[in-house]
């Protein structure tokens, strides 16, 4: 079967924008049209999104009716545009189950499955999967614990090819370190008293810089309070901390400057076992998309991908591991040429992946 000559990539909600650069340049670069359907919530940030061809923005409601229209706006934005496959960025929930209930026939349409536990147990994703036959997942590891449907095709790819800044917009000092922690700041999904508790019993070479980089200001308060704990420690002068959403442009710059990518993905936080068995975490993508070595617990050390880019601690090794990587700066080098070494994660083998869902 042909590759796809049209084709729209949908996204409902705010979340999972950091997975759309890659399949946009791999529709792209295939010849193949790209509509981008995002909804109104993200028009400021577009960053980094550039390479479709054209880009709708739907008003997203919530409720049966407003459901069902944003539903109707999508079916019509395919029938017009004559668009053969729809990628689901996000192939899960109300949005895209109410859609599935309405969408055009003798078209593709395939999907993300961010969260690979619904799969078989949810009456949303039952109802969904009757139209979308064809799911992605983000990393090898999660096709382990995927149920046999028997109906579907399941393919895993890595959405780690990012537009990267020609310069960084904030200066590093040569004498320091930087740490990035990625992703929204949540206690359930990472371990940050964890690493403040490692920093109260051991000290942390002083070049080091903790860079949390993703809004601290969330629904539960944890941003605010993970502040005072920082602040508790008398240490405040070795993290930066963001408050609100981090621009693209930021975000890029700290990253390309980073030294190490730490997860903080211990067993005993409340999301440990999802990340380990059922979704992918964004910090793996984006160590991965910018050659980042990572510093791991311990319990990730079986898992095949992470073995020769990470460095792994346990109980307790956290802050000696990384004084030593510190002190031994040539551990990242050499891990950097062995990261290298790996083209499973080149464009175009994880291209072909993709594209092989759609055909």
């Amino acid at each position: 079967m042909p590759l796809p000559s049209t084709t729209a990539l949908v996204e409902f909600s705010t979340s999972h924008l950091v997975c759309l650069p890659a399949q946009i340049d791999f529709l792209a670069r295939a010849g193949i049209s790209v509509h981008l359907v995002l909804q109104d919530g993200v028009r400021d940030r577009m960053q980094g999104l550039q390479g479709a061809e054209k880009v709708h923005f739907l008003p997203v409601w919530n409720g049966l009716t407003g459901r069902l229209q944003t539903a109707r706006a999508l079916r019509r934005i395919i029938l017009e545009h004559n668009i053969d496959t729809i990628v689901f960025n996000t192939a899960e929930g109300n949005q895209v189950r109410d859609f599935s209930l309405i969408a055009p026939r003798n078209r593709i349409y395939a999907g993300t499955l961010h969260h690979t536990n619904k799969l078989g147990k949810s009456f949303t994703q039952r109802v969904i999967s009757r139209r979308i036959r064809r799911y992605y997942v983000l990393m090898d590891y999660l096709l382990e614990s995927l149920p046999d449907t028997g109906t579907h095709r399941i393919t895993s790819f890595s959405p780690v090819f990012f537009r990267h800044l020609a310069a960084p917009v904030v200066s590093k000092p040569a004498d320091q370190f930087w740490v990035c922690i990625p992703g929204e700041l949540e206690f359930r999904r990472r371990d940050y008293p964890g690493l403040l508790e490692a920093m109260r019993n051991q000290t942390v070479h002083p070049s080091v810089r903790f860079i949390v980089l993703g809004a601290g200001a969330t629904q539960d308060g944890d941003g605010e309070e993970f502040a005072s704990m920082v602040q508790a420690t008398g240490r405040e002068d070795q993290f930066v901390l963001f408050s609100q959403y981090v621009p693209h442009d930021l975000f890029a710059s700290y990253l390309m400057q980073s030294d190490v990518v730490l997860p903080l993905l211990h067993p005993g936080t409340q999301d440990y076992t999802h990340y380990r068995f059922q979704q992918v975490s964004g910090a793996f993508l984006l160590a991965i998309g910018y050659s980042l070595p990572m510093l791991l617990d311990r319990s990730w050390e079986g898992i095949e991908d992470f073995r020769a880019r990470s460095f792994f601690y346990g109980p307790g090794e956290l802050i000696p591991t990384l004084n030593d990587i510190v002190a031994r700066r040539s551990m990242v080098s050499d891990k950097l040429k062995e990261i290298g070494f790996i083209q499973k994660y080149s464009f175009a083998s994880q291209q072909q992946r993709y594209l092989s869902l759609l055909t």
